[in-house]
């Protein structure tokens, strides 16, 4: 079995033991027909075609190859990419993402919040900075995305229990969708609001109150699955769906 494949993003691509890369099932497949292949690095040959100098997600790495893969027929999993991506794949993977943006957003709001309580020192008792009235304005993103995140674990788990089919439905799948899309762009706006708020401290490179690595990295997770394919993925969903 071999596997060529234009990939213009793989994220630690250079590091990783196991590649699972997407294919046609076989040469005379229709394109809808997917599978997911496990390209082992003994069987695996990278030819970079492209650099990683990007604003943010820079630890990433995630540089474009030129992936050829070779193997026996056991490297390819058995159940369609379709079915692995809605049961598994898509749903874990933005949980997961999801809580590394809370953690940036929650960086992002400890330093503010070190900013404020720092400020407020300076001032004569009781006399409060005008950027704590900011911070308490932003709290209540922060406490919507944690709400979002832990609300998709118990929510994934509750399907799960259901059997794996019920999270390969199109509700399900919307579902998780809108975590991603929602978690991102709440990210963007609680950190651009931190920066703001800590402003020319938060805006140096470097300092105990700088957000510039944190807003870089913010913006990137609109953008690395982009929200636009993704709002659009689900808005197809809707068309066939009974129920929201």
């Amino acid at each position: 079995m071999t596997a060529p494949k234009e990939a213009p993003v793989i994220s630690y691509g250079e590091h990783a033991d196991i590649i699972l890369a997407t294919a046609r099932r076989a040469s005379d497949s229709p394109p809808s027909d997917q599978v997911v292949v496990t390209c082992h690095r003994d069987g695996l040959k990278l030819e970079r075609t492209g650099p990683w100098d990007t604003l943010g997600f820079r630890g990433t790495c995630s540089k474009g190859y030129r992936l050829h893969a070779e193997g026996d027929g056991e490297a390819v999993l058995s159940a369609p990419y379709a079915q692995i991506s809605g049961q598994t794949m898509l749903p874990v993977s933005h949980i997961l993402w999801a809580s590394a943006w809370l953690g940036l957003a929650e960086a992002a709001m400890d330093r503010s919040r070190r900013f404020v309580q720092a400020a407020a020192r300076s001032k004569p008792a009781g006399a409060v900075p005008s950027s704590a009235t900011r911070l308490a304005a932003v709290l209540p993103r922060l406490h919507q995305l944690r709400a979002l995140v832990q609300g998709a674990l118990v929510r994934w788990d509750a399907l799960r229990q259901q059997g794996k089919s019920v999270l390969f439905q199109p509700a399900s799948v919307v579902e998780f969708n809108n975590l991603k899309v929602s978690a991102s762009t709440l990210l963007v706006e609680i950190v651009s609001e931190a920066m703001t708020i800590c402003g020319i401290a938060g805006y140096r490179s470097e300092g105990p109150y700088s957000i510039a690595r944190l807003l870089r990295d913010a913006y990137g997770a609109s953008l690395m699955v982009n929200n636009d394919r993704i709002s659009q993925n689900s808005a197809g969903l809707l068309l066939v769906e009974k129920s929201v």
